[in-house]
């Protein structure tokens, strides 16, 4: 098994809290190789589902939330990708993430 392939019989589903109200940045520790599997509100955060193998080394990654008509400018081209569109009451979030990448 290579150093990056993940073990199936490991393999879980975890939900971490990426934003919480008044958040619009947030860093957070998931097991390398985490598989992105949706972004959703639940008692008004923001949650992000993954895929996962707990016993792998964590990996940090920065998660940035925009709104709709909202500057975006500080994320193109510095290595974010699009995640996930959620909906909250009259709001439109849209969420993007990169890896940091230790040095």
């Amino acid at each position: 098994m290579g150093a990056t392939q993940m073990k199936v019989d490991e393999m879980v589903v975890f939900k971490y809290t990426i934003f919480t109200p008044g958040d619009d940045l947030h860093v957070l520790e998931l097991p390398r190789d985490a598989q992105f599997l949706k972004v959703g509100m639940q008692d008004n955060y923001v949650m992000l589902w993954a895929l996962v193998d707990p016993t792998m080394p964590p990996e940090s990654y920065e998660f940035r939330l925009k709104g709709t008509g909202h500057y975006a400018g500080d994320i193109i081209g510095n290595g974010f990708k699009f995640l996930d569109t959620v909906f909250m009451r009259q709001f439109v979030w849209h969420i993007w993430y990169r890896r940091i990448h230790s040095e």
